[in-house]
């Protein structure tokens, strides 16, 4: 995101939680909302900041009715991304890819590799608007309940 996160994010990883509340459209479509946050080392001064997003999610299961051992899955999202560190953020637009495994007709685990694009926006220069190009990924495990079942 920022030169100072950038640098704190490619030197460890950082530990998340998260969840998503989602309506299943039959097996392969499912609109929902993910929350997530977690504790960020900005200054070894200072105390933590915290990092957390939230926002809409489209899921894709393409080929969910074809009985593989797993399915691919396509991530769509739109969320507001914070760090409590004073600095405006747009949007941060996200696209994931991964694997599904279900279990039974209510449990799955997934593993996905996220990516959330965005821009941290600065002083203009001139009266011109300046701002940086960003990216998090996102290395995620995740098991899911679905109390109404998958849709199959």
């Amino acid at each position: 995101m920022d030169e100072d996160l950038t640098r704190a994010a490619e030197a460890q990883w950082l530990a998340l939680a998260g969840a998503r509340l989602a309506y299943r459209i039959g097996s392969q479509v499912a609109l929902g909302a993910d929350f997530w946050g977690g504790r960020f080392p900005s200054d070894p001064a200072a105390p933590d900041a915290l990092l957390w997003g939230a926002g809409p999610h489209l899921v894709l299961t393409p080929l969910a009715d074809r009985a593989w051992a797993a399915d691919p899955i396509l991530d769509f999202g739109l969320e507001a991304v914070r760090l409590d560190d004073g600095e405006d953020r747009t949007a941060a637009f996200v696209f994931g890819a991964g694997l599904r495994r279900r279990w039974g007709s209510r449990w799955s685990v997934e593993g996905v590799v996220r990516n959330r694009f965005l821009s941290v926006e600065e002083e203009p220069v001139e009266d011109v608007a300046t701002g940086r190009d960003a990216n998090l990924w996102e290395i995620a495990l995740e098991l899911d309940f679905a109390p109404g079942g998958h849709g199959r």
